[in-house]
């Protein structure tokens, strides 16, 4: 291992070195973590806001109807970043011809939801990760 004061980068270019140099600590508050963070968030509040109109899409309309709105959201910015995984397993499903039973589609609509719940209890950056995880008992 290697302590980080002791990296030294070596035959880089001095634009760079410079630039790094003025990038903030990952643990300062000019950090852009905060700010990820509040997007993260932002992203799961717009992904629960349609929570509603999936499964009534799914209820009236079927498979298309929720296909539509899954769709609609993921066409947005970094959408399908914040959902990582998710939205690499549901794109396929977004293209015709569209496959599945209503079943099928709601087990979709349930991991999108608890993953937006997921990312809108995450802690704050100010509390310390110890704390916001359980300890086993």
């Amino acid at each position: 291992l290697l302590h980080p004061a002791a990296f030294v980068l070596e035959g880089v270019n001095p634009g760079k070195r410079g630039a790094l140099a003025r990038l903030p600590a990952a643990t300062s508050p000019e950090s852009r973590a905060p700010s990820a963070l509040s997007r993260l968030r932002q992203i799961a509040r717009e992904a629960k806001a349609r929570l509603k109109p999936l499964r009534a899409a799914l209820r009236d309309q079927g498979p298309a109807g929720a296909a539509q709105i899954f769709g609609n959201f993921f066409r947005g910015g970094d959408q399908g970043a914040a959902f990582g995984a998710f939205s690499f397993k549901l794109m396929p499903h977004l293209l015709p011809p569209l496959e599945g039973s209503p079943a099928d589609w709601s087990v979709f609509i349930d991991e999108f939801e608890e993953l937006a719940r997921t990312a809108t209890d995450m802690p704050e950056l100010s509390q310390p990760i110890a704390a916001a995880v359980p300890t086993p008992a």
